[in-house]
């Protein structure tokens, strides 16, 4: 199949259909596409998933009814139904198949009734709502149009013009223009254009209907500022994982088909698109099968199964179509009422390897055996998207290595909705376990990222769901050999709590030791002595065994370890002055959502209901986590400073030995003693002298392997 410009030219003019993802000549080479063991498995599961979604739509007895309330829920048959829609079209297509052409018409044939339905629901506000569905359905319905119009009588083929015209098009132009280019980026925006410019684009050389190219003009232009508002130069969703891959991924359908009909080649003005998916596997989990997530939502990437083989044979990069194999797609996961697989369907391939059984799986079904793993030598094990403030550190690209993603929380006006106070939080996964959480949806404040509080400071709004009014800003990046380090500055985030509030990480690398972290915090509570709590986000099932500075924990997938040690600086002469730096205590305790009134979770008996509609408390690792073990360290100080190291191990391997060791005042140090090699850590703060032990070096921190 050709995607590139203006690849359907021919079909175009003489109005031959399908066309959008492939022509009719196309049909015996994606049947022979699929020969392979890895083919004929994703075969069967297309047929079994698609037949279902068939028999649904023949079996609901009010389809205009069942449309009409369609995405007020998952599970319901009319959600299900548009969900579908491409793949019922496609077994129609593909195979002639009675029924599933039966099922295209029955579903074509409502789709002015169930318009009707919503205006009588709603009365003129349904014209300016989602509710209505030519806000959002057009995106599936097109495709569907587009592979059973060969099925279809002239009258019917007209009933999808009519509805398209002026039920999608017309009134999401409306309702859109100007409004999307103050909200580029925002994901219910981008559906309405996404839906509209896909239903425009079908009707292209439709011999039934003409559409008006000022209406294609304002298409194209808002999707030019949705292509720069929703990506990241980096090729980064802004919305981030979940809300943001959703929405690139389905922003890549009208990109490569706006490409492929002659439209618009929006890939080759802006090239963040291609950059999109390397920019992802940035932050795939170190065994792959998940992300780690970073947004409002979960880790979840819905329809990656048409973007990353598209811009894998684009960009020539094999390891994307890895990542479409290893990760898998349950809405389920992150709202568990969401787990009937009829909506996802995903083939078993074989071990950890999986893929949509989709019509764009059978598409690039030739492309499976040529997916490969990432190495050092293939892929950067350092990633940063200015733009959103977020970093991307691994040690490398086994099951084992570390995985270090650092949040700087720099957000974008244009896709608002779904800001977390997240400046300076850390997620960390190594040795196979996922230590450090990102908490995902309804966490939005300081107590639900791994971030420093001050003065006991607790959850400001446990009535409501809302976004933070500030943001942070990454201040530094700097990849190297040996030691990756960043910052970032928090301080709007604490609204006048701090005068400063600063953190660096730093993950090392090398021979002779495992990889670990270190997070040097410098806080300043307006000049006054303040209480601080180190706090680290553990995954649910962790246990977490606390000591006078820190603790130990045991992740659930494998039971390996991480050591957290937490030093704060060392007062000149008397220890005990009551002007030094002390460490308080080191505690465990259960952290929840701020927004526990909005989800009516506001009493443990509901928050134990809530926890046990997952299959296991640690299913709710993949956001959101209504309840996990919280690592938190308590210190006291004129300033807020302090270094934690974080140290992975297997179980049963003896841990390193750390102690602190005497500074230039001003500087904390520490030692620790591996098996094999010795570090000497140094952090400073106000000048740039690093002396301790036989280290005398110059700068803001240092690490010396010796």
């Amino acid at each position: 199949m050709k995607y590139s410009f203006n690849a359907a030219q021919k079909l175009i003019e003489n109005d031959i259909r399908p066309r959008l993802y492939f022509g009719p000549d196309d049909v015996a080479a994606i049947h022979s596409g699929l020969k392979s063991s890895d083919g004929r498995k994703l075969w069967k599961r297309f047929v079994e998933r698609s037949g279902d979604l068939v028999e649904l739509a023949l079996t609901v007895e009010d389809m205009p009814f069942e449309l009409s309330r369609w995405c007020r829920a998952w599970n319901l048959p009319g959600t299900k139904i548009v969900f579908g829609a491409p793949d019922i079209g496609a077994l129609a297509a593909l195979t002639g198949d009675e029924r599933a052409i039966e099922a295209c018409r029955r579903i074509i044939t409502s789709l002015i009734k169930a318009e009707e339905l919503v205006v009588k629901e709603f009365g003129k506000d349904a014209y300016g709502s989602r509710h209505r569905v030519g806000y959002m359905a057009g995106f599936y319905m097109a495709p569907l149009y587009d592979m059973a119009a060969q099925f279809l009588t002239s009258a019917e083929r007209s009933l999808f013009c009519q509805w398209a015209m002026r039920f999608v098009i017309k009134h999401n132009v409306d309702l859109l223009s100007p409004k999307l280019y103050f909200g580029p980026g925002g994901n219910i925006n981008f559906v309405g254009l996404n839906g509209a410019l896909m239903t425009a684009l079908v009707l292209q050389g439709d011999k039934l209907v003409k559409v008006d190219q000022r209406l294609i003009d304002s298409l194209l232009g808002m999707m030019e500022a949705a292509i720069g508002g929703c990506i990241a130069p980096s090729g980064y969703p802004l919305e981030d994982i979940g809300y943001g891959t959703a929405v690139v991924a389905n922003m890549s359908y009208t990109i490569e088909t706006a490409r492929r009909l002659g439209v618009a080649d929006f890939a080759a003005r802006y090239p963040r698109y291609n950059k999109f998916g390397r920019a992802m596997i940035h932050f795939v989990q170190p065994w792959g099968e998940h992300l780690s997530n970073t947004g409002d939502h979960g880790d979840d990437f819905k329809r990656r199964d048409f973007i990353l083989p598209r811009l894998a044979e684009e960009t020539h990069d094999p390891t994307l179509l890895w990542l479409w194999q290893t990760l898998s797609y349950n809405h389920g996961a992150i709202h568990p009422m969401n787990s009937d697989q009829t909506l996802y369907g995903e083939a078993a391939l074989g071990k950890g390897r999986q893929v949509p059984a989709t019509i764009n799986s059978l598409v690039a079904a030739p492309l499976l055996a040529k997916a490969q793993r990432p190495t050092a030598a293939t892929v950067p094990i350092a990633f940063c998207c200015r733009r959103r403030g977020l970093v991307s550190f691994r040690s490398g690209w086994r099951n084992d290595d570390l995985l270090l993603v650092f949040d700087g929380s720099s957000r974008s006006d244009g896709a608002q909705g779904h800001h977390h106070d997240s400046s300076g939080h850390f997620s960390l996964s190594a040795v196979g376990e996922y230590f450090s959480i990102d908490t995902g949806r309804y966490n939005v404040t300081r107590t639900c990222h791994s971030v420093v509080l001050v003065n006991g400071e607790s959850t400001p709004d446990r009535d409501s769901w809302s976004q933070t009014l500030h943001e942070g800003r990454l201040t530094e990046y700097a990849p190297h050999q040996f030691v990756d380090s960043a910052a970032a500055d928090a301080t709007a985030q604490y609204g006048g709590a701090v005068r400063k509030a600063e953190r660096r990480v730093g993950l090392v690398k090398g021979a002779g030791a495992r990889p670990y972290v270190w997070v040097q915090d410098a806080i300043n509570a307006n000049d006054k002595w303040a209480t601080f709590d180190w706090q680290m986000q553990c995954a649910p099932e962790s246990k977490v065994k606390v000591h006078k500075r820190g603790g130990v924990v045991t992740g659930f997938q494998h039971g390996n370890l991480l050591g957290v040690d937490l030093f704060v600086p060392l007062f000149p002469g008397k220890r005990n002055d009551p002007a030094a730096h002390k460490v308080d205590s080191a505690f465990c305790d259960m952290a929840h959502p701020n927004a526990v009134t909005y989800l009516d979770i506001d009493t443990q008996e509901k928050i134990d209901q809530k926890v046990a509609e997952f299959s296991r408390p640690a299913a709710m690792i993949h956001g959101p986590v209504h309840e996990r073990p919280r690592l938190v360290v308590r210190y006291e100080g004129w300033n807020g400073r302090s270094l934690a190291v974080l140290i992975p191990r297997l179980k049963g391997e003896a841990a390193p030995k750390l102690k602190q060791i005497e500074a230039v005042p001003g500087a904390i140090a520490v030692e620790i003693a591996f098996a094999k090699v010795t570090d000497t850590l140094i952090v400073s703060y106000d000048h740039p002298v690093l002396k301790a032990g036989e280290v005398d070096e110059r700068g803001g921190w240092c690490v010396i392997r010796r």
